[in-house]
């Protein structure tokens, strides 16, 4: 999950290809549920439910299924969602993982966040949702990257 806008997020399917780290939309606002009724009405369509250590409980198909037959290393993937990224391993300039929780996460369970730097774009701050490691995730990237330069 990403924060976007100071308080509105986005949830992301994180790929590791072969050359780079894409990032797939694929949950739009998220909310948590509240002590007030009516703020709980407004916001119903936006909690997630269902099992909240298993990360693809916070992806929505509809997202993934407009991606599903889109080349993962090619651009169309980056113009369907102008909020899809993909950073280029060799653009990567650091890796950092925070297990520190990220406050305004209410119930959902949730392993720090991971920083990526780039070359191209600024940092980038994923919450890793779910059960799941951030430390392992960031070793992944980076060992996506050594393999790459070899």
């Amino acid at each position: 999950m990403q924060y976007y806008w100071l308080m509105l997020n986005r949830t992301y399917l994180a790929i590791l290809t072969k050359n780079s780290l894409l990032g797939i939309v694929a949950n739009g606002l998220v909310s948590d549920e509240g002590n007030d009724v009516l703020a709980n009405y407004l916001v119903r369509k936006l909690v997630i439910r269902g099992d909240l250590d298993d990360p693809f409980s916070y992806v929505k198909s509809e997202h993934i299924e407009k991606a599903t037959y889109l080349d993962l290393e090619g651009d169309e993937i980056l113009a369907q969602n102008n909020a899809n990224f993909r950073l280029h391993y060799q653009d990567i300039t650091s890796v950092q993982y925070d297990p520190k929780k990220k406050w305004g996460m209410g119930k959902y369970p949730h392993d720090g966040k991971i920083y990526i730097e780039s070359s191209t774009r600024k940092t980038i701050e994923l919450i890793i949702l779910g059960n799941q490691s951030g430390a392992d995730i960031r070793a992944r990237i980076l060992s996506n990257q050594e393999n790459l330069s070899r």
